[in-house]
């Protein structure tokens, strides 16, 4: 799923020698300095953008593995039949109210597929009764007309990611045949009736065409198209086996967390070698503030800024 690090407004390919600058970053749209590298970050000073303490402002609602599809790269190895993990519907609306009273403003549904859950529509309809701003990343191939209805009621952002402008190529990435009509009709679809929409591409393979699939959705009038490469977690980790601290771009430390389906939190969607805290255990408004989050927001600070600009 979310792999969205790099944004171009004019849908350009951005560079992979470049390096990210996280602190300009914000939680639907990475717009970093132009020279951005998706593959690590320049080292940031440890400063008032990095308060080891500061309360989380945005955050992952990962509220399933499951998922209609089966990437290859897939951060959290989801595919169909997985079920909906340990969280209930109650379990959600008590994380949803402690993020609220704690300050967060942005919440994003993920999974897996998060509209595949069953109580996906009332989860965002709560979420908007408390005001927050709402991002769903979904793969877009079963968006019901209740969803639509409620993504336009509420404003809600989507986003989704894309392979390539070759059918046969988008679906054996997603190991799914027909996804790429699916999915591209639902772009489509989210165009028309005016939301917010963000679509990511990711850099798998060969003769992917990237480039030419950036060109296609800005054909169809999509303005916020991003670059990334795969990350090192999940079946992404068979791919492109690395560190756990370098699959992370380097904005973890920086009023973010996530919160999974089994109840674990991260700094991090990615972040999944360092949990923190489990909300079915502890209160959400303990973890925010417990020494466990506070140290480990420390280590990735200081491995971020160690690493060394080439």
């Amino acid at each position: 799923m979310e792999q969205l690090h790099a944004q171009s407004a004019n849908v350009t390919v951005v560079s992979q020698e470049r390096w990210c600058y996280p602190d300009l970053c914000n939680p639907y749209n990475c717009k970093p300095d132009p020279e951005c590298r998706p593959h690590g970050c320049r080292p940031s000073r440890l400063n008032e953008d990095y308060q080891l303490l500061k309360p989380a402002t945005f955050a992952w609602l990962e509220i399933t593995p499951s998922c209609t599809l089966k990437c290859k790269h897939c951060y959290v190895a989801s595919m169909p039949g997985l079920g909906h993990g340990k969280m209930k519907f109650e379990d959600w609306i008590c994380v949803l109210d402690h993020l609220h009273e704690h300050g967060c403003a942005t919440i994003q549904f993920i999974g897996g597929e998060p509209t595949i859950h069953p109580h996906f529509c009332e989860l965002v309809e709560y979420a908007a009764q408390l005001s927050f701003q709402i991002e769903v990343y979904s793969n877009l191939t079963g968006i019901t007309s209740r969803m639509w209805s409620l993504f336009v009621e509420h404003d809600v952002h989507l986003a989704c990611s894309f392979y390539s402008d070759d059918a046969t190529i988008h679906d054996e990435i997603t190991d799914t045949q027909g996804s790429f009509d699916k999915t591209l009709a639902n772009i489509k679809r989210a165009l028309t009736v005016g939301l917010t929409l963000r679509v990511g591409m990711i850099n798998m393979q060969k003769g992917q065409r990237i480039t030419e699939g950036m060109a296609l959705l800005q054909s169809l009038g999509v303005s916020n198209v991003g670059f990334d490469r795969i990350r090192g977690v999940g079946r992404g980790s068979a791919i492109a086996p690395e560190d756990p601290v370098d699959a992370l771009c380097g904005a973890c430390a920086n009023g973010k967390c996530a919160i999974t389906a089994t109840g674990e939190v991260y700094p991090c969607v990615f972040a999944r070698s360092f949990p923190v805290g489990n909300v079915l255990n502890q209160k959400m408004s303990d973890i925010l503030q417990c020494s466990a989050l506070v140290a480990t927001r420390e280590m990735f600070t200081k491995a971020f800024e160690a690493r060394q600009v080439i």
